[in-house]
Parts: C-alpha cells; sequence; structure tokens
C-alpha cells in the first residue's frame, strides 16, 4: 500500500512526539533548590527594667543557635539552638538592679549552609528612682540623709536639687545620698535624678534659717547716748531705717526718740512736752511714743500712745503736734487736735505723704492727711470680720506697714493674724490661721501669734515680730517660716529691714537694739 505524502508527515510528527513524551528525565541537570534562609520576627528589644520574659521567632532552613555575650549574663535564651523550621525561644531578662540602662546583642546563628547571622540588640530600662524618705528639715551648709531606690553608687550619676538648687551629693549607695544642704536654699521639695530618671519628694523639705545676732545698740535699762553697747534705753519699741542705713527708735520707758548711725552712735531728738522730772525745762519727752515712721523729704512721725497723739519731728528738729493730743483718749474724726485717738500704737506713710494710724484701743485704722484732717478707713468693735471700712473688725491692731502694691499690711494682735487694707479701706485676711503656735505653712496655714511690728524691703520680705519672741519670715512666694537666733530675743516689739534682708529688732525687754543676718 502506498502512502500519500501529507500522511506521512503526520505519523512521523507523532513517533518523534510519542518518543519524547516517555523520555525520563535528564539526571545530570537536577533543578535548583530553594535557597537557604535565617530570619528573626524582632531584632530590637526593649525590657523594663523588672524581671521578665519575651520572645522572638526564628525561622530558618538551616539549623540554628543562639550565642549570648559572656559580659551581659543578665539575659538568658531558651532554646539556644534548633532545627530547620518555626520556632519561638524566650529570652528572660534578671532584674536591672544598676543605675543606668543596659545593653546585650545576641546573636542567631546558621549551623548549616552559610547564612549571614541575625543580631538581636537588647535594651533594658534603669530602674525607676523613688524617694522614701529624708531628712524633714535642717539649715544651710548641713548633711541629710535621703533614701530611696534607683540610686547609683556613682556619686556622680546622681543630681539633688532642694527648691530648685543643686546640692552637693557627699555619699552614695543604691538606696541612700547623704547630701550638703545649700546656704539659702529655702525650703521646697527634694528632686533626685540619675541619668534618665527622677523623681521629687511629696513634701517640701523645711530648711531652717539661722539668725545671727549682732547687739548694736544698749543692753542696760537706763537712759544715755553714746556708741553701741554704752548707750542705754528702755523698752525700745518701733522703729524704722533711712535710705543711708540710720536707725529711728521709739525709746517707749524713756519717752523719748532716738537715733542710732551706721556706726552705733546714738542721739536723742528734742521731745515735744517737758520731761516729767523737770515741768519746767526743755521739751526732751514724749508721752510712752510706740512706734516711729520716715516720709521721704526724711521728716519724722511719731505715734504717742499715752497722750493719743500724733506728732511730727521735722528735718530741722521741730517738733510739732499733727492730731490728737487730748490725755483723755477717745474716738472723733476731724482736724488736727479735733480729732481724738485712744492710744496709738503704729504710724506709716502713704505714697501720697498720708500717716496712716493704727490704734490699739479703738481697734481701727485711721488716715491723717497733710492737712491733719483725721478719718477712719477701717474697724469697728474688737473682734474678727474681713469687709470694707466700719464692716471689717480688729483685735487690737498694732502696726502697719505700706506693701508693695501701696496697701497696707496690719498685725492684728490678738487676732493672731496679718491683716490687708487696700487705700479704700477694704480689708482681707493676709496671713495667720489664728493659731498660738509657731508653725511654718502657707499664707494661711502658718501660725503668728501676738503679731507686734511688720516690715517689707523692695524684694518683697516681710518680716514679723512674733509673740513667741521669734522673727517669722513670709517670703514672696507665699510661705511663712521662722528664723531661729543663735540668741533669744524676749519680748520683741519693733522691726525694720534693709534691701540686703539685714534685719534689726527692738529686743523690747532685754533694752537693746539687734541687727539679724540669716541663711
Amino acid at each position: 500500500m502506498k502512502i500519500k505524502p501529507g500522511l506521512f508527515s503526520i505519523i512521523l510528527t507523532c513517533i518523534i512526539c510519542f518518543a519524547s513524551c516517555g523520555k525520563s528525565p535528564d539526571t545530570n541537570n537536577p533543578p535548583n533548590p530553594p535557597p537557604s534562609s535565617l530570619v528573626v520576627d524582632r531584632t530590637n528589644l526593649n525590657e523594663p527594667a523588672a524581671a521578665g520574659i519575651d520572645s522572638v521567632i526564628i525561622t530558618s532552613t538551616e539549623p540554628w543557635s543562639i550565642a549570648v555575650p559572656p559580659t551581659t549574663p543578665w539575659i538568658a535564651a531558651n532554646p539556644t539552638s534548633g532545627t530547620a523550621g518555626t520556632h519561638k525561644v524566650r529570652l528572660t531578662s534578671a532584674a536591672n538592679t544598676t543605675a543606668s540602662s543596659r545593653t546585650s546583642i545576641i546573636t542567631v546563628n546558621s549551623t548549616g549552609a552559610a547564612v549571614p547571622a541575625v543580631p538581636i540588640t537588647v535594651i533594658q530600662d534603669q530602674p525607676d528612682v523613688k524617694i522614701t524618705f529624708f531628712t524633714q528639715h535642717a539649715p544651710g551648709g548641713t548633711i541629710i540623709t535621703i533614701n530611696g531606690i534607683g540610686f547609683s553608687p556613682i556619686i556622680n550619676e546622681n543630681v539633688v536639687k532642694i527648691n530648685g538648687v543643686v546640692a552637693t551629693v557627699n555619699t552614695a549607695t543604691a538606696t541612700s545620698l547623704t547630701v550638703t544642704v545649700p546656704m539659702k536654699a529655702g525650703s521646697g521639695r527634694i528632686q533626685v535624678t540619675v541619668n534618665t530618671k527622677s523623681d521629687t519628694s511629696t513634701n517640701d523639705f523645711i530648711y531652717d534659717w539661722i539668725g545671727t545676732v549682732t547687739i548694736i545698740a544698749g543692753g542696760i535699762e537706763g537712759y544715755l547716748d553714746g556708741v553701741g553697747t554704752n548707750a542705754q534705753f528702755r523698752h525700745p519699741a518701733g522703729l524704722d531705717l533711712d535710705a543711708a542705713g540710720n536707725l529711728y527708735v521709739a525709746d517707749y520707758a524713756n519717752n523719748k526718740v532716738r537715733k542710732i548711725t551706721t556706726a552705733g552712735v546714738v542721739t536723742t531728738f528734742p521731745g515735744r512736752i517737758p520731761a516729767w522730772n523737770n515741768p519746767s525745762g526743755p521739751n526732751t519727752d514724749f508721752n510712752l511714743p510706740q512706734d516711729v515712721a520716715l516720709d521721704g523729704a526724711g521728716n519724722l512721725y511719731v505715734a504717742e500712745m499715752n497722750a493719743n497723739a500724733v506728732c511730727k519731728i521735722s528735718t530741722s528738729g521741730v517738733v510739732s503736734l499733727i492730731a490728737g493730743g487730748n490725755v483723755n483718749a477717745g474716738y472723733a474724726d476731724g482736724v488736727g487736735t479735733a480729732a481724738q485717738f485712744y492710744h496709738p500704737t503704729g504710724v506709716e506713710v502713704d505714697a501720697s505723704g498720708n500717716l496712716i494710724i493704727v490704734e490699739i484701743e479703738n481697734h481701727k485704722i485711721r488716715k491723717i492727711t497733710p492737712a491733719s484732717e483725721v478719718t477712719t478707713l477701717a474697724g469697728s468693735i474688737q473682734s474678727y470680720a474681713n469687709g470694707t471700712g466700719s464692716a471689717a473688725q480688729f483685735n487690737m491692731p498694732f502696726n502697719v506697714v505700706k506693701d508693695l502694691q501701696d496697701n497696707f499690711l496690719i498685725t492684728d494682735y490678738f487676732n493672731n493674724r496679718i491683716r490687708k487694707m487696700t487705700p479704700a479701706g477694704v480689708v482681707t485676711t493676709f496671713a495667720g490661721s489664728g493659731g498660738w503656735d509657731v508653725a511654718d505653712g502657707d499664707l494661711l496655714t502658718g501660725s503668728i501669734y501676738h503679731p507686734t511690728d511688720i516690715a517689707i524691703n523692695a524684694s518683697g520680705n516681710i518680716y514679723v515680730c512674733d509673740g513667741n519672741s521669734k522673727i517669722r519670715w513670709i517670703t514672696p512666694e507665699g510661705k511663712v517660716r521662722t528664723i531661729n537666733t543663735n540668741i533669744t530675743f524676749t519680748g520683741p516689739q519693733g522691726i525694720a529691714v534693709d534691701n540686703n534682708d539685714t534685719i534689726y529688732i527692738s529686743d523690747y525687754y532685754n533694752n537693746r537694739i539687734c541687727k539679724v543676718t540669716y541663711q
């Protein structure tokens, strides 16, 4: 049989195809295998300071192992090796007891085919810093203890601040620091910072202010002009200070007004009435002068308690009666001697040249204009109430000072408070809880007992004579503090202060004038 040419071609193609499809693979050229790999799902771990467990997932086509540096024994891996596949590895961190963060780099290596190792960086945080105890109060320059956790045994890694002032760290362990209180640091929170962590105390550290007292005049009861302790006073009371540093004293029981220069020279001003033991002699006396105040021109004003009068000593030494003067006490507004007072004990000069007078027995605050017109600003019955004018009540107010805003701060003796009065006679309570003790605190929680005189300087520091024979300090931040002195006062009754915070005290029963510096 003859095969047609076209049919032959088809048959030949099928035979070739059949032969090709049934042919075995070429074992001399096998297919390429998949590449080897080593993958870790997390390569940066941040761990807390406390002991804990974390994990990573390792996916590998080869056997693998983990290498932990011997220098970081605080971290351990489990398991430390494995076969190809996917595995979870637990990483256990011991608690960080150091004062800083720490780092370990562990390495995952392939133990089969050559695959690049994978580093895992583990950073463990430093412990939190926590203050658990500190010495509650101390003066500047003394060493206090602060206990807690998270401190560094390396001294310079601990930064301690007291009331915002950096203190010197003397010794350090992980749980205790000793530091020197900075001079004049003041009261406030304690903060400890160790590297990146910090803690601040919940309560204030109380800075004990220590006053160094120098006797600048007097010390023996009597009457004698002279220099320093050779001079004599008898129950000195109110004080005032001029810009040159001269001090003016109401020498109460001597019925005199005295001046003490910066060199300690004590002299006596002329008086208003003849001395009791020399009625026909010169006018050398006042009648129980309780307070003095200077005006801007250098004139001196005197509150005569027993004469119920307010007098003026001019810069040329001329003495004149400004208002009152009726020996029989009373209460009446009016002009000059027509006005009546009942034991004026405090005098201050306002920005307009008016005199602000405190009357201890009338429980009122009075004003005397330059024209000698007397009006009542505030006060009524003997009690305690805030308010305006006669709605306000005092309980034997004693003295007054003008504050930096031209308001007046008044020592409210038996109410154990400092009251504030505006020029319009609006009275509020400025400081004092009403308590009888010597408790420091905020304006209305600190106690001020039987305050007599009060002074303020250009920095806004306010100083008060406390009936506990203490000097109290009201800071510009509104804190009531106590200045403890190296000698004891007995009934301090007059106070003045300069702009360097040097305080002057009339030590009433010790018959002396003292200077107090503190730190």
